[in-house]
């Protein structure tokens, strides 16, 4: 897969599946105190996550999840 298509397939992902493949960072973001942190916070940041994973990284990923 290029790194197109991967992050194509990521982009379509509900939040519910990134919160799948990012469960830490789901809890943490989502145990914030701040009224401000909501769900919308949650993705901003997986998606900037998974902007610095490499290719061979995302190809991992979307193979546990396919």
């Amino acid at each position: 897969m290029t790194q197109k298509e991967l992050d194509k397939w990521f982009n379509s992902l509900d939040s519910f599946e990134i919160a799948e493949i990012f469960p830490g960072l789901y809890e943490e973001v989502m145990a914030s105190a701040d009224s401000s942190v909501n769900i919308n916070t949650f993705i901003k940041e997986a998606k900037s996550d998974w902007k610095l994973m490499s290719k061979e990284q995302k190809e991992e990923i979307y193979k546990m999840y396919l």
